[in-house]
């Protein structure tokens, strides 16, 4: 996925979406029709998950690659997922008494600058890095001075794979 997630919206009704999700939301729903990607288009979301397991059929998807929406399956439930946007780490973080975290996601850094974004303000320093995967299956982390050294690395890590669809999405993001 080629967007920052800034926050993340749960809900299966169109209209409350449409009312309620902010720009740059990560939309989380059972939903699987063509609908949710006018939805999320019109809102101008990060992205959608479709969670539960379920498989938007074809012209889901084809709408979801001609609009430019980032659409990807997920096999674990709403609340599972929920836990996981800029403002759910943030807050279980602070919650738990911490000043520092590391946001390292699997081969990418895109959250990072969000994440420290959201921790503005409060007491929690927060350290952009990257988890890369090497071809051995080796997870090595990473840990940068700033959130442009962390996405130069990951630039550097899909730069083999443009133009190819990512192994780590069921139903490859696009670009808007």
């Amino acid at each position: 996925m080629d967007r920052t997630v800034e926050g993340g919206y749960v809900s299966d009704l169109l209209s409350d979406v449409i009312a309620g999700a902010k720009e740059g939301d990560l939309w989380l729903t059972l939903q699987v029709h063509q609908n949710i990607v006018a939805v999320a288009f019109l809102n101008n979301l990060a992205g959608i998950i479709v969670v539960g397991g379920k498989e938007p059929d074809a012209d889901t998807i084809k709408k979801a690659h001609e609009q430019g929406v980032p659409l990807m399956v997920s096999s674990l439930n709403t609340y599972e997922l929920a836990e996981m946007t800029p403002r759910a780490i943030v807050r279980a973080a602070l919650a738990a008494g911490l000043d520092m975290i590391a946001v390292c996601d699997h081969n990418s850094a895109r959250n990072t600058a969000s994440t420290g974004r959201t921790a503005e303000g409060s007491p929690l320093v927060v350290i952009p890095g990257i988890e890369v995967t090497s071809t051995e299956e080796v997870h090595i982390v990473g840990l940068f001075p700033n959130d442009s050294a962390a996405e130069r690395v990951q630039e550097e890590i899909y730069r083999p794979f443009r133009g190819k669809q990512r192994a780590d999405f069921r139903i490859s993001g696009c670009r808007r």
